[in-house]
């Protein structure tokens, strides 16, 4: 009797890991075509922006940006390189660059160049502080348990580490954090970092940070989406609170038409993309 049962117990199992390897092989097979579909559309909007100047772009997503309009001259950008964002899919594992369908054409490394940057700041009394979404951190250099390119390699690579490789030839400023540990005890952090400065910095930029709130500098974010027609989304978001979300945003859109770049009404649809 207990041999039947054995055999019963082993044809259960092998048939489970069978149907176990059928769901894994139907799974890639639907995750393959879903990001092979994924490339079609990166591919199509490439081609359908291909060859375009997006200098006087640039200028106007700058202009649009109200630089004047903040309050502090130490402005920290975020910059995620080629990917705005990236794209999780539990049901088929897929995980790669949203860059790739979101903004293939046009994204930060089109906007956030060295010429741009300098361009920014021959125009305003500011400084810019990037700052790495993907990795959590400044440029920064070095630290003990990880190296800073260890740390950014799977993230920041080609064209999207220029502009980490221009800032480290930049200024280079201390990030002080000041915060209350659930014990009562008190923890002040230092971070080097660079920076791009507006030369008139004098001293060493020093920026802080007491218990989450920004004490001498606000954070910006800016993303991209494309579509077909030439069409780029720009998405602006300001005022980070203090548990790190941007509380305004607005949108702006451009079209490339007439050999012109042109801001074109904004549809309630390009908000909802992304």
């Amino acid at each position: 009797m207990k041999k039947i049962y054995l055999i019963f117990l082993l044809l259960f199992l092998s048939n489970f890991k069978s149907q176990d390897i059928n769901r894994v092989k139907i799974r890639d097979s639907l995750a393959t075509a879903v990001y092979d579909n994924k490339m079609k559309l990166s591919n199509e909007l490439i081609t359908n922006f291909k060859n375009l100047d997006y200098s006087k772009l640039n200028k106007k997503i700058i202009k649009d940006i109200g630089f004047k309009n903040l309050k502090s001259k130490n402005i920290i950008f975020y910059y995620n390189g080629y990917c705005d964002h990236y794209i999780d899919d539990d049901l088929f594992s897929i995980h790669f660059c949203a860059y790739k369908t979101i903004c293939p054409a046009y994204n930060q490394t089109h906007f956030w160049t060295e010429k741009t940057i300098k361009y920014i700041l021959s125009k305003y009394n500011i400084n810019l502080i990037p700052y790495l979404g993907y990795v959590d951190s400044f440029i920064t250099d070095d630290k003990p348990y990880q190296t800073f390119e260890e740390k950014i390699k799977p993230y920041y690579y080609d064209n999207s580490k220029d502009i980490i490789l221009t800032a480290k030839k930049e200024s280079k400023g201390l990030f002080i954090e000041k915060y209350k540990n659930p014990n009562g005890s008190k923890t002040e952090d230092i971070l080097p970092f660079y920076y791009f400065s507006n030369k008139e910095e004098k001293s060493e930029l020093i920026l802080r940070k007491i218990q989450g709130k920004a004490e001498n500098y606000q954070s910006i974010f800016i993303s991209f989406k494309n579509i077909k027609d030439k069409i780029v989304i720009v998405r602006f978001k300001y005022n980070q609170d203090e548990s790190g979300e941007f509380q305004d945003n607005k949108y702006k859109v451009y079209q490339y038409k007439n050999k012109k770049w042109k801001e074109i009404p904004p549809r309630e649809e390009y908000k909802s993309t992304y």
